[in-house]
């Protein structure tokens, strides 16, 4: 009897076949009253510098089959209570005026916690056309030390082909924006990876 039970647990131990638990845990609703954003899709979202609020930047509706990108496009939001058992809100963050990008939708974002900025590429400017192929920086986004201003990114050399749909990322350590596919706004897709290396020389004031 030993050694069956010493060979039947040395066998379950040699078997592939790991045995694994779901993980555990729930969704819970965030309710936070009146003045919170309109409905939208497309906006991009991150926890703020606060580590205890989150942004939400632009995003489009659409009604009678045109997309709307006034004014929700250019909006910023902050929700801010997200520990447990704190109340709940949502503050509009007022933009300070000068240039900023146009509204868009499907574009490229990246939130770079440890400046509270947020970095924008691309996207499309209409119902699918045209797409951009443009970048920003958007400082203080959480607000919370002054109102968010852009700047736009001085490029230099040959730019990725405008697009929408796409994905990016942010590598603080190298100072590198990443972005890989999307499509051009029409019917090409794209799979090819573009890098962007930078220091704040680089943009406008």
């Amino acid at each position: 009897v030993v050694i069956v039970a010493v060979w039947q647990f040395a066998r379950v131990g040699m078997t592939r076949n790991v045995v694994s638990f779901p993980a555990a845990g729930y969704w819970r609703l965030i309710t936070s009253g009146a003045g919170s954003p309109h409905a939208r899709h497309h906006a991009r979202m991150a926890v703020d510098s606060s580590g205890d609020g989150a942004l939400i930047l632009g995003g489009a509706s659409i009604a009678d089959g045109r997309v709307r990108m006034e004014p929700i496009g250019s909006e910023i939001w902050r929700l801010i209570g997200l520990r447990a058992g704190a109340v709940s809100q949502w503050l509009r963050i007022p933009v300070r005026p000068g240039p900023a990008p146009r509204p868009r939708w499907m574009f490229g974002a990246a939130f770079d916690q440890a400046a509270d900025r947020w970095f924008v590429h691309g996207g499309a400017q209409g119902w699918s056309s045209p797409c951009a192929n443009d970048t920003w920086v958007l400082d203080r986004a959480s607000g919370l030390s002054g109102a968010p201003a852009w700047r736009a990114v001085q490029l230099r050399g040959p730019l990725p082909p405008p697009r929408a749909g796409f994905e990016l990322t942010f590598d603080r350590n190298r100072r590198k924006l990443i972005i890989f596919g999307g499509n051009d706004c029409v019917n090409t897709y794209f799979h090819d990876t573009w890098t962007l290396t930078f220091d704040d020389s680089t943009f406008t004031s």
